[in-house]
């Protein structure tokens, strides 16, 4: 009832199909959402919903939504992906005449396609079957069927070559997510949303990085676009993952104080430092401002 209140929907309407926002958000493309998301923040700070005082920044993991397949089924269905891409460009140019050859093309390719799935852990010899066969299908295909083909053939070679400099591939359905990590114990496969939000809850600015890409080395970034857009501030409040010279540097550069614990490598049997916050009346802007310090604490695991 709150829903259908909020979207001004009354009870003998019908509800929109779930699809729709996919649609709408499609339709929108990366450029157009930007654009709605700024003009949302921009009205509410005409109507004075921003605190602007302190800037929050953190990172959330989003989970890819694809199945994680182990290294044979991601072979395999790398290989499938490539071929059906290949078959796509090449049949799609074809004439009347040349159609009658589209088969031969297939069974070009029939050595290499497997939609069997292993639903156990693979055995050695079956992971060594498929890198072979991988390494001999990329050889057989490189240089031949455009750019779009070549990257997935760069991503193909991650997964068995230790020598790559790319990270690995996770999957061939979302071939932008990637293997990130939430803790020392905790992994993920996907991306991070990476906000600014103000004081009073409302997100500001966001940034959309691959699971691996860390979000300290992003903080400039979003301070940018934190400016540009208007967004003022008076102090960066985040955790230690954000303590660098780099970081620090922008936020001062930007005329705001940098609210960041040190960065340690092991609170075992360590002082963690502890943000304490406290209001006092600042006497430059009049008002009641926030204070912090970060204080020591002995933390005995």
């Amino acid at each position: 009832m709150l829903f259908r209140y909020f979207i001004n929907l009354s009870i003998e309407e019908s509800t929109p199909d779930d699809t729709t926002l996919v649609v709408f958000r499609k339709r929108c493309g990366n450029e157009r959402f930007e654009k709605l998301f700024t003009k949302i923040v921009e009205k509410c700070k005409s109507m004075n919903l921003l605190k602007e005082k302190l800037k929050i920044f953190d990172a959330t993991s989003i989970e890819a939504d694809v199945a994680i397949p182990n290294t044979v089924n991601l072979l395999r269905q790398g290989r499938r992906v490539i071929i059906k891409r290949i078959l796509k460009g090449n049949l799609g140019n074809l004439g009347k005449e040349e159609n009658l050859k589209s088969e031969e093309k297939i069974l070009e390719f029939s050595d290499y396609y497997n939609k069997e799935k292993l639903s156990e852990k693979p055995k050695l010899e079956e992971l060594k079957e498929e890198i072979t066969k991988t390494k001999e299908f990329v050889n057989k295909v490189r240089g031949k069927y455009g750019e779009e083909v070549e990257e997935l053939l760069s991503l193909i070679e991650t997964i068995y070559n230790p020598q790559s400099t790319s990270p690995k591939a996770v999957s061939f359905i979302d071939t932008d997510a990637k293997h990130g990590v939430k803790s020392q114990k905790r992994m993920f496969s996907g991306y991070k949303a990476h906000i600014s939000m103000d004081e009073s809850g409302v997100v500001t600015s966001i940034n959309v990085l691959n699971g691996n890409q860390s979000e300290s080395s992003d903080l400039p970034k979003l301070l940018e676009k934190e400016r540009i857009n208007g967004i003022d501030g008076k102090a960066v409040v985040a955790d230690a993952l954000y303590d660098s010279a780099i970081n620090r540097k922008s936020i001062h550069k930007s005329g705001m104080k940098a609210y960041i614990p040190q960065r340690r490598a092991s609170i075992k049997n360590k002082g963690c430092q502890v943000p304490i916050f406290w209001w006092h009346y600042s006497e430059n802007f009049k008002e009641y401002d926030i204070g912090v310090v970060f204080k020591e604490v002995w933390i005995l695991l």
